[in-house]
């Protein structure tokens, strides 16, 4: 899905550095499904802005990860 972005000139290389492509065309910054919307909310449409703040797009997903232990090759024996 490609969300098309209302990007200031003095911010376009932040816009262009987080994945957001430049439509010569049409003379609009837009990026096409990406992985992490709220990096680009900044620029998003009023519509979209409204739908990241709702609901369960508030707050974005993330994952707890435990640190390993090693394992002993030799539990018990000798």
């Amino acid at each position: 899905m490609r969300i098309d972005l209302v990007v200031p000139f003095s911010e376009h290389n932040i816009a262009k550095n987080r994945g957001a492509k430049w439509d010569a065309h049409n003379k609009v910054w837009y990026v096409v499904s990406p992985e992490n919307i709220f990096d680009f909310v900044k620029w998003a449409p009023e519509r979209l802005k409204k739908a990241t703040t709702s609901g369960l797009l508030k707050h974005p997903p993330f994952v707890v990860v435990q640190p390993r232990t090693p394992r002993k090759k030799n539990w018990g024996r000798k």
